[in-house]
């Protein structure tokens, strides 16, 4: 069993990591929506992973709110 090393938070934010492709076809945008009316304090939505190329027109609306970082490897 792996262990992993204990790290102090430098902030207060609540932050939210999605890793994968999001599309129209696994509800990405349901999500998306779903993040965006909830408007919650200190709370950040990371994104890293493929958008598809029917929903990258849809997702401007929530650039606010939402960071999204790319294919990126971890």
């Amino acid at each position: 069993m792996k262990t992993f090393k204990k790290h102090k938070k430098k902030d207060d934010v609540f932050r939210v990591l999605y890793a994968g492709t999001m599309s129209i076809r696994k509800g990405s945008l349901y999500l998306l929506e779903a993040i965006y009316k909830l408007n919650l304090p200190n709370f950040e939505f990371v994104f890293n992973g493929h958008i598809s190329s029917e929903l990258k027109p849809l997702i401007a609306k929530y650039e606010s709110k939402i960071k999204f970082l790319g294919s990126r490897p971890f």
